[in-house]
Parts: structure tokens; sequence; C-alpha cells
């Protein structure tokens, strides 16, 4: 007579254990969900403010490679002499669209966390909720079918958590991990994206005069002279925003659900 309150214990605690995960996603009140948001937000902005500097940098160079300086003698109209650079014009305009794209999808992500947190939850409360009444009403009728419907909507349910914490537990590597690269790379970019800026106080018209030629000729000198540096910037920051994004959550997300398969010993 005594197994039987201890045999329906287990089945009372999962069904609390349930509802208590069914309170937390109705009410948006899970733990990890705000820090996984928080990352994927700081993504976003980041990546906005990366994207403006990008764009400056384009600006710069589409600008220098329009000057126009008359020709001499010798060869009648006039010449571009700044055209040299237009392979890093479509390198960087290529890489604010990649940027622009991350930014968007961090945006994305950021809303996406917390409706796959709470629906998350909800499955898995749902699932050990229903599974704890059918052991404590003995329900027998349809407990093969039910109860598969019921295991897939656990791991489904597991499978978003998983997802969810995998974030949770970037934000904390990920600014580690990036930080000081994160910082110089992105004052590189600043640095060279405010050249824009400069340029654009001259008008907006592109003249032969020997003013707009020598803003020219100093950005020109500051692109060559930081060319290394601005480039490794470039890739820099385009890797970490993948790093950070893609690459550190999947690589969390499938490693949590590899321990969780495994056997226990």
């Amino acid at each position: 007579m005594a197994k039987a309150p201890a045999a329906r214990r287990l089945p009372a605690a999962a069904l609390l254990a349930g509802l208590v995960f069914i309170f937390l996603g109705v009410f948006n009140t899970i733990p990890f969900t705000d820090r996984a948001q928080a990352y994927t937000q700081d993504i976003a902005t980041t990546a906005g403010v990366t994207y403006a500097s990008l764009r400056g940098i384009n600006a710069a160079i589409s600008f220098v490679e329009e000057i126009e300086v008359g020709a001499s003698v010798v060869v009648s109209g006039s010449i571009n002499p700044f055209k040299f650079l237009e392979p890093l014009d479509d390198a960087v305009e290529r890489l604010s669209s990649v940027i622009f794209f991350v930014a968007g999808a961090a945006a994305i992500l950021s809303v996406l966390l917390a409706t796959i947190g709470q629906a998350s939850f909800v499955l898995i409360g749902a699932s050990v909720s229903l599974s704890a009444l059918m052991k404590l009403a003995r329900a027998s009728a349809f407990s093969q079918p039910v109860e598969r419907l019921l295991s897939r909507m656990f791991q489904l349910g597991l499978m978003g958590v998983l997802i969810v914490l995998a974030f949770a537990i970037s934000s904390v590597i990920g600014e580690r991990m990036s930080d000081q690269s994160w910082d110089r790379y992105n004052a590189i970019l600043d640095t060279a994206g405010a050249a824009g800026d400069t340029l654009e106080t001259t008008g907006g018209g592109l003249t032969e005069t020997a003013d707009s030629i020598e803003k020219a000729r100093e950005v020109v000198m500051m692109l060559v002279a930081n060319s290394d540096e601005l480039i490794r910037a470039i890739i820099g920051v385009f890797a970490s925003y993948m790093f950070k994004t893609l690459v550190l959550p999947v690589l969390l997300a499938f490693s949590l659900m590899w321990v969780l398969r495994r056997p226990l010993a």
C-alpha cells in the first residue's frame, strides 16, 4: 500500500514542473532570454554603426575617383588620377551590403528569440503536464500515439530552449574573445569613414579646384598609408560578426544537443 502514494508522487511533481514551465513561457519570465536578446540587439546596433562607417569610406573613395584633372597638351580632355582605388571601393561596397544584412538578421533574431523561448517553454510544460496527467489518471486508451506526440513536443521545445540558451552563453564567450580586436577594428573603420564627411564639405560638386584636389590627395594618402590595417580591419570585423552571430551559437547549440543525447553511463 505504501508503494501507491510513492508511485503517484513522481507524476505529481512532473505535473507541477510542467505548470511552472507553462507559466514562465506564457508570462515571458524565462531567465536567459533577456540576455540572448540583449546580445543580438547589441550585434544589430554595432553592425549598423559599422555599416555607416563603411558607407562613409565608400563615399570618400567614390568622391575621389570622380575627381577630374585637366590633361596636358599631349592628351586632350581630362583624366581621373584616382581610379586605381576602384577595387577597394568595390570591396567596401560589397562588405557594407553583407554587414547591413547581418544587422537586419540580428535585429530579427532579437525578436524571434523571445518568441522561440516562450513557445519552447510552453511546449515542454504542456508535454510534461499532459504526460503526468495521463499517468495520474492511468489512461491507457491511445496511450502510445499520445505519448509519441508528447515526446515530439518535448523534443521540439527542448531544441528551442537550447537555441536560446546557446545565444545567451555566446553573449559571455563572444564578448571576452573579441572585445579587444573588435574595438581596434572599429576604431580604424571610424577613422577612415570620417573621410567621407570631410569630402562632403567641398559642396557636392566635383571640380578641378586646387582645394578639392588637395582634399582628395589627403584622403588617398590616408587610405594608402593605412591600406593594410584597413583591409585587416574589414576582414576582422566581418569575421567577428560571422563568429558572434552564426558560428559560435550554432556550435554551442549542437554541443548542447550532443551532450543531452548521449546515453547516461
